[in-house]
C-alpha cells in the first residue's frame, strides 16, 4: 500500500479500537485498512496505529479535519505516517 495513504493516529487511549476509528475516518472515503499497533503480550493498545485511506487526497482532508479531534477522551494528534506502515 502506498505510504502517503496511510495516516497515523498517535496518543491514543489504550481502549481505542479498530472500529473507534473506522467511524471518525469513514466520512473521508474509503478505508482500506485500520491497523492499531498492540502489545504482543497482552494485546493492548500500544497507544498509536494507522489507518489507511484510498487516495491521497482522502487522507489528507482527513487530517486537515480532524486537526483537534479528541478520541476516548485522548487529543491524539494525526498526520501522514513518517515511516513505512505496517502491513500486519
Amino acid at each position: 500500500m502506498n505510504s502517503y495513504r496511510c495516516v497515523g493516529v498517535f496518543g491514543m487511549s489504550q481502549f481505542t479500537d479498530e472500529k473507534d476509528l473506522y467511524e471518525i475516518f469513514q466520512e473521508f472515503g474509503k478505508i482500506e485498512k485500520i491497523n492499531i499497533i498492540r502489545d504482543r503480550y497482552n494485546q493492548r493498545s500500544r497507544g498509536f496505529g494507522f489507518v489507511y485511506l484510498r487516495t491521497i487526497t482522502e487522507a489528507e482532508n482527513a487530517i486537515r479535519a480532524l486537526s483537534n479531534v479528541v478520541i476516548d477522551g485522548h487529543k491524539v494528534r494525526i498526520d501522514f505516517a513518517t515511516t513505512p506502515c505496517s502491513t500486519d
